[in-house]
C-alpha cells in the first residue's frame, strides 16, 4: 500500500506534458482534420501554428504536412488559406536549406494567394516567400522565382498575374539581389503587351523595382537577353 501511495503521489507531481509536445503527438490526427473535416480545419491549423510556435521545430515541411497544407491553400474559406499561410510563416524560417524538398509541393498555391481577396492574406504570403529565398541565400532563389512566373506570371487568370506584378516589388529587396532574375525580367516583360493597362502597368513597375534593386548595368544586360518586341514594349 505504502508503494501504491508512492507512486500515485509520483505520478501526480510529475508536470505534464507542454501544449506543444500534446500537440505534436496529435499531429497525425490534426492533419486529418485538415484534409477530411472542413468543420475542425480551422482548429486544427491554430493548433498546428500553436506547436509550430512553440515546438522549437518540431514541426516540419516534411511529407505528411504538405498535402494537408497545400490543401488548405486553396479552401474557399479565406480565414482557412490565412491560418495556413501563417502555419507556413512559422515553419519556413527553422529548416534551412532542408526547406526545398518541402516548399515545392506548396508553392502553386502559396502564389496563388499573392493575388487572394483578402489583404492580410497577400501581406502574409509576400512575407513568407520573402522569408523563404533569404532562408534559401540569393542564389537558390530560383524555386520561388520559377513558381511566381509559373502560377503566377504565366497563369491563366489575369487577377493573379495582375496581382503577382504588384507583389514582386516587395519580394525582391536588396538581400537578394544576388539572383538569376533573367526569367523573370523576361515574363515581366511579356505582361507589358497585356492589353489590360493596370497588368502592363503593374509590370513596369516591378520591372523598374528590378532595375532599382540591381543596378542598370545588371539589368540592362537582362534586357538584351529578351527578343527585340519586348524590348521596345519597354522603352515604349
Amino acid at each position: 500500500n505504502v508503494r501504491l501511495v508512492f507512486i500515485v503521489c509520483l505520478l501526480a507531481a510529475r508536470p505534464p506534458w507542454p501544449a506543444s509536445g500534446r500537440a505534436v503527438r496529435r499531429k497525425p490526427r490534426l492533419l486529418r482534420h485538415v484534409t477530411e473535416d472542413a468543420g475542425l480545419r480551422k482548429e486544427a491549423l491554430d493548433a498546428l501554428i500553436r506547436a509550430a510556435r512553440r515546438g522549437s521545430g518540431r514541426l516540419s515541411l516534411r511529407s505528411p504536412l504538405r498535402p494537408p497544407v497545400s490543401l488548405a491553400l486553396r479552401d474557399p474559406d479565406w480565414e482557412v488559406r490565412n491560418k495556413a499561410i501563417n502555419l507556413l510563416v512559422e515553419v519556413t524560417p527553422r529548416f534551412g536549406q532542408q526547406l526545398s524538398e518541402g516548399m515545392a509541393e506548396v508553392l502553386p498555391g502559396l502564389v496563388a494567394c499573392l493575388a487572394d481577396i483578402k489583404v492580410a492574406n497577400r501581406r502574409a504570403t509576400t512575407q513568407c516567400l520573402h522569408t523563404y529565398m533569404k532562408t534559401m541565400g540569393s542564389a537558390n532563389t530560383e524555386p520561388v522565382l520559377g513558381a511566381i512566373i509559373r502560377y503566377g506570371l504565366d497563369a491563366a487568370d489575369p487577377e493573379i498575374q495582375r496581382n503577382v506584378c504588384v507583389s514582386v516589388p516587395v519580394l525582391l529587396t536588396p538581400d537578394l539581389a544576388g539572383g538569376n532574375f533573367s526569367q523573370l525580367v523576361a515574363a515581366l516583360a511579356k505582361c507589358l503587351t497585356s492589353k489590360d493597362e493596370a497588368m502592363a502597368n503593374a509590370a513596369l513597375h516591378a520591372l523598374e523595382a528590378i532595375r532599382s534593386t540591381l543596378g542598370d548595368q545588371l539589368f540592362n544586360g537582362y534586357l538584351q537577353q529578351l527578343n527585340p518586341p519586348l524590348r521596345r514594349y519597354y522603352f515604349s
